[in-house]
């Protein structure tokens, strides 16, 4: 039995690479010739992807048909990233690990969708970035994804919260979107190799205001409806 999951792991593994790098490379010309295009395709690339792995998509709730938002994602495996832009209208950007931008063409695709990136081992430069997250959010109508956990869960359990988001939401007075998903920690931990094919399930909160709010409180808040979406 544990052969069988690792043998089946390492060809969904296998046919989940070559349709990043086939579909990859229609991302990555549609995004130089149009952002309209790009956002476009970007739902199919994440829909297409997730179905090479082995996942299988539902949502529960309506991301806002109008509106910018500060949206604050759980953290709890590596197909997170391409699960919740399935269900995101409208553009998007998130703020991304600098890390993430060497990685090959992922880097690219996150420097189409204007991503920012923070490095929060430096503190003073993770400041600068969620400066300019907050200009850029101001300046365009794009939203933001933000995962406030920083990174994978390793227990499945939601963790504290980091507050540089928070101040990017109460700095702008743009409110934020919680989303959650659910099912993505048993189908890939970040301490497990193998995949576990199934349902995942994306939750979509209401609005969380900003205006006149405190980074503790506004932290409290969306952390509990967080979690209550994930229960």
């Amino acid at each position: 039995m544990i052969a069988f999951s690792y043998i089946s792991s390492i060809i969904l593994y296998i046919l989940s690479s070559i349709t990043f790098v086939f579909l990859g490379a229609f991302l990555l010309l549609f995004g130089f010739i149009s952002t309209r295009l790009l956002f476009w395709f970007v739902p199919l690339f994440c829909r297409s992807l997730l179905f090479s792995l082995g996942v299988r998509l539902k949502v529960d709730g309506n991301f806002p048909k109008t509106g910018k938002y500060v949206i604050m994602c759980n953290h709890t495996s590596f197909i997170d990233v391409f699960t919740f832009p399935c269900f995101i209208n409208g553009y998007f950007t998130a703020i991304s690990a600098k890390k993430n931008f060497k990685i090959p063409i992922f880097g690219t695709m996150l420097r189409l969708i204007k991503a920012i990136p923070i490095d929060r081992s430096n503190h003073n430069s993770a400041i600068q970035s969620i400066d300019f997250a907050e200009r850029f959010l101001i300046d365009s109508d794009f939203n933001v994804v933000i995962l406030p956990e920083g990174t994978r869960t390793l227990d499945g359990d939601l963790n504290n919260f980091k507050k540089g988001g928070f101040h990017m939401a109460i700095n702008t007075e743009i409110p934020i979107l919680p989303m959650v998903s659910v099912g993505s920690f048993d189908y890939k931990p970040k301490n497990r190799f193998t995949l576990r094919p199934q349902v995942v399930t994306i939750k979509v909160g209401k609005p969380i205001p900003s205006f006149n709010e405190n980074v503790d409180s506004l932290i409290r808040k969306t952390h509990k409806e967080m979690k209550c979406l994930i229960e």
